[in-house]
């Protein structure tokens, strides 16, 4: 969405120039608003390289899945993991380390979680975990609208599926995931980084077992390229 709601500021503050120059009030001398063009026009551009809708993208999803099917299956789940830490790194290194924190802490909350315990240390540990990550969250919104940073890729979709982890460890500690590789290749999964949707862990790790994931199917690979078409589709309407 990022990319978008670039476009709609670079979109005001041409309309507010075009307001100045039709009542006849020239702007300040040395005027630039807080969300300067060319530093929307940078953001935008950095943007796009992760876009689905850049040819890169898919160029990058190819090759992916080429060498994912050229594996032994035990090396699968990790070699999803280092391409998908490869994808954040071609982005920003710094907001990398952001999502390997949060990913770290997220699991270790989970871990405790899902021993026995009190309630009430459960609802502590919960809380731990949950409000420093949605704080993160709330953070680069703010700095966003006040000093006009742009928020990490991808902070709201996997923030938001680390919360819901959480809140179905909380409410059944049978659900945790005691794997530290799957659990940060569901974290750090690059194909719903740029615009979601928000995977479930349950829907996800699954999958990770499943003889579909373990040997080639070409009736599989069908069906995800008809919903990414579907999907690609439905983004530039």
């Amino acid at each position: 969405l990022f990319p978008y709601t670039t476009l709609f500021r670079s979109g005001d503050v041409w309309r507010n120039r075009c307001r100045l120059h039709d009542t006849g009030v020239a702007p300040l001398e040395g005027y630039r608003p807080s969300n300067s063009r060319d530093r929307e026009e940078n953001l935008l551009a950095g943007s796009n390289r992760m876009s689905l809708t850049a040819l890169n993208f898919y160029g990058w999803l190819a090759g992916a899945v080429l060498v994912f099917y050229s594996l032994p299956a035990k090396w699968r789940v990790a070699y999803l993991l280092a391409v998908s830490c490869a994808f954040y790194l071609a982005n920003s290194i710094l907001f990398f380390f952001l999502l390997v924190a949060t990913t770290a802490c997220v699991f270790w909350i989970g871990l405790r979680l899902g021993e026995p315990q009190d309630d009430r240390e459960r609802t502590h540990l919960f809380l731990l975990g949950l409000l420093p990550v949605i704080g993160v969250l709330v953070l680069f919104k703010v700095l966003n609208v006040t000093t006009s940073i742009a928020a990490p890729l991808g902070l709201s979709y996997y923030t938001f599926k680390l919360v819901s982890y959480l809140i179905e460890v909380y409410r059944d500690k049978n659900q945790v995931e005691r794997s530290a590789l799957r659990f940060a290749a569901f974290s750090t999964f690059a194909a719903q980084m740029v615009s979601g949707p928000i995977q479930r862990h349950f829907d996800f790790l699954p999958q990770l077992t499943k003889s579909r994931f373990l040997q080639f199917d070409f009736g599989f690979i069908e069906s995800g390229l008809r919903l990414i078409l579907g999907g690609l589709l439905l983004k530039l309407a």
